[in-house]
C-alpha cells in the first residue's frame, strides 16, 4: 500500500469512528434521531460496521421503526453473531462518561452474563467498581480477567488490584501477582514495596526484609523503608537491633511532618514491644501531635489508650475517624470504637458502630498493619465484636 493510499484509509477509519461515537453520544443521550443520522454516516463509509448497525438498530427501536431495526441487527448478525456485545459495551463506557455509573454497571454486566470472557467489558466494570470502593466484587472481576488473560491488564492496574487485594485476605494471590511483574520490572520500587507489605501480612518477615534490603540499596535514604526494615527485624524477634536501626532516624531532624510522625509511630511500637511501654505512648502522643494529616497516628493512639484503660479519651479520637471518609479507616475505627462504647456502657452504639465495622474490609482488619497489632489480637478484635452483636 502506497503512502497516499495508507493515509486515505487512515483518515476513513478515523471518520467511521467519529461518527459512530457520536452516534453513540447521541444515544446516551436519548437524541435518537441525531443518532440515526450519525449511524448512517459511519455506515455510508463502512458498510461492515457490525457495532454501528446493532447500535442504529436501538435507536431504531427507541423511535418504535420496528422494521428498520430489524433489518439493521439481521444485518449486524450476518456480519458477527458476536457485534451486540461489542456495541453494548461502546453504550455502557459513553454511559459511565457521562456519569450514569450505575447504568454503565448493569450493562456491562448484561454482557457478561452471555459473554463471560469479555476481556474488554471485565476490564472496564473492573475499574468502575474499584473507584466505587467496592473491593471485593472488582476483586473477583479481576481474578476472572487474569485466568482469561492476564497480559490484557497494564502492569499499573496490577499493581492497584493486587495492593488492594491485600485489604481482602488475598495475600497469596497478591503475592504471586508482585512476583509476576518484578520478572518485568526487577527494580521496581513500587512493586518491591507492596511485595515486603504482603509478606509482613503472613508473617513472613524474614522475605520482607530481603526485599526492605533490595529497596535500600536503590534507595539507600529512604527513612520510611528504614523503618519497615527495622520492623520486619522486629518481627523475627530482634527487638534490640530494630531499636538500634530506628534510633538514628528518630535524631534525624530532615524530613517533612509526614516522614517524622509515622517514624516516631513505629519507632513508639518499637519500644512497646520491648516493654517500655510509657516511652512507647510518649513516642505516639508525639507523633500525633505533629498533625501529619494521616490517620493511623491517631488511630494507634486511640488503641493505645483503650489498653490503657482510658476509654472516654479512646472514644473521643476513634468518633472523629470513623467519618474520615475511607472506608477501611472507617471499618477499622468503628471497631475499636465499639470496644470502648462497650466499656463505658453505651451497649446500642456499640452495636452499631460493630455493625459498621464488621461490613468492612474482613482482610483488612485481619492483617492490615499487622506489626502493630499482631495477626492473633486482630482475629480477637474482630471474634470480640461478633460475640457482642449476639449479645
Amino acid at each position: 500500500m502506497s503512502e497516499s493510499s495508507f493515509k486515505q484509509f487512515l483518515l476513513k477509519e478515523a471518520k467511521d469512528n467519529f461518527n459512530y461515537n457520536l452516534g453513540n453520544a447521541a444515544l446516551v443521550l436519548n437524541r435518537f434521531d441525531e443518532a440515526c443520522e450519525l449511524y448512517e454516516r459511519a455506515l455510508a463509509c463502512c458498510p461492515n460496521h457490525a457495532r454501528a448497525l446493532i447500535n442504529l438498530a436501538k435507536a431504531y427501536r427507541c423511535l418504535e421503526q420496528h422494521q428498520k431495526a430489524e433489518n439493521a441487527e439481521r444485518a449486524a448478525k450476518d456480519l458477527s453473531p458476536f457485534a451486540w456485545a461489542d456495541a453494548e459495551h461502546d453504550i455502557a463506557k459513553i454511559n459511565a462518561i457521562h456519569g450514569h455509573i450505575d447504568d454503565a454497571i448493569t450493562k456491562y454486566k448484561k454482557i457478561l452474563e452471555n459473554r463471560p470472557n469479555h476481556k474488554e467489558t471485565i476490564f472496564e466494570l473492573m475499574k468502575i467498581l474499584f473507584q466505587k470502593k467496592q473491593i471485593i466484587e472488582a476483586s473477583s472481576h479481576y481474578l476472572n480477567l487474569c485466568e482469561v488473560d492476564m497480559s490484557f491488564i497494564p502492569p499499573s492496574f496490577h499493581l492497584t488490584m493486587a495492593s488492594n487485594m491485600l485489604n481482602i485476605d488475598s495475600h497469596d494471590f497478591s503475592i504471586a501477582t508482585f512476583l509476576h511483574l518484578l520478572k518485568t520490572e526487577p527494580d521496581s520500587v513500587d512493586v518491591m514495596d507492596v511485595l515486603s507489605h504482603a509478606y509482613m501480612g503472613v508473617g513472613r518477615c524474614a522475605e520482607a526484609q530481603d526485599i526492605l534490603e533490595k529497596i535500600l540499596k536503590i534507595r539507600p535514604n529512604d527513612p520510611v523503608k528504614k523503618l519497615k526494615l527495622a520492623i520486619s527485624i522486629a518481627e523475627q524477634g530482634k527487638i534490640d537491633q530494630a531499636l538500634d536501626m530506628a534510633l538514628p532516624l528518630i535524631k534525624n531532624d530532615a524530613g517533612d511532618v509526614w516522614t517524622k510522625s509515622i517514624t516516631l509511630m513505629h519507632y513508639g511500637f518499637l519500644l512497646s514491644k520491648q516493654g517500655k511501654e510509657e516511652e512507647g505512648f510518649a513516642a505516639l502522643t508525639k507523633a500525633v501531635e505533629m498533625k501529619c494529616h494521616w490517620p493511623w497516628p491517631d488511630f494507634n493512639l486511640a488503641v493505645s489508650l483503650y489498653r490503657r484503660g482510658e476509654f472516654e479519651e479512646s472514644a473521643t479520637i476513634l468518633q472523629k475517624l470513623i467519618r474520615y471518609g475511607e472506608f477501611n479507616v472507617e471499618s477499622w475505627a468503628n471497631l475499636h470504637y465499639g470496644r470502648a462504647l462497650w466499656k463505658l456502657g453505651r451497649l446500642d452504639e456499640a452495636r452499631k458502630a460493630f455493625r459498621y465495622g464488621m461490613n468492612g474490609y474482613y482482610g483488612f482488619c485481619m492483617l492490615h498493619w499487622r506489626q502493630q497489632y499482631g495477626k492473633a489480637e486482630a482475629k480477637a478484635v474482630l471474634e470480640e465484636a461478633r460475640a457482642k452483636l449476639e449479645q
